[in-house]
């Protein structure tokens, strides 16, 4: 028998969904994309216990930082903040839109700087941040106001 999920009435705080949208971001106007998509969904699935998350990985490199990173941050940070405080009557305690943008690390066999598994880690690496246990792989987060979520276990759908 499978098991089946009735979320007919909303979903509930036992279920709370996080939708990530993993990419790579390389220019302002990506972010400006993308954060157009979340509101999207959000409109699409305007429900209490629904979280979206622009999840934004870094570009390969030879170098661990790049001077557009900076911007990338900076539109990611102002574009979820403009959303949370647009959509700000139906929050509780927690903003509904958030964005993280991963660090470059090292690769020894690309010979290059890149995010460390591309979306498979940053998946990996944004559950473990959730749960506490990682934090140092990002180099910018605004997961909003509180930080309660962040010991929270959420399910995915990743878009």
């Amino acid at each position: 028998m499978i098991p089946k999920l009735d979320f007919s009435n909303g979903i509930d705080q036992a279920n709370k969904t996080m939708v990530v949208i993993p990419t790579i971001l390389n220019s302002k106007e990506k972010v400006q994309e993308l954060t157009r998509k979340l509101e999207v969904y959000y409109l699409a699935n305007q429900s209490k216990n629904i979280y979206f998350t622009l999840l934004g990985d870094c570009q390969e490199s030879d170098k661990q930082e790049e001077d557009y990173d900076q911007e990338i941050m900076q539109e990611g940070e102002k574009l979820v903040k403009e959303l949370n405080k647009k959509y700000e009557k139906e929050q509780e305690k927690m903003p509904i839109f958030h964005f993280i943008y991963r660090k470059r690390e090292w690769n020894e066999k690309e010979g290059s700087f890149l995010g460390w598994e591309r979306k498979r880690g940053m998946l990996t690496q944004f559950n473990q941040y959730l749960l506490r246990e990682n934090k140092k792989s990002f180099s910018y987060e605004y997961l909003g106001k509180s930080n309660k979520r962040r010991n929270q276990i959420y399910h995915y759908s990743r878009c």
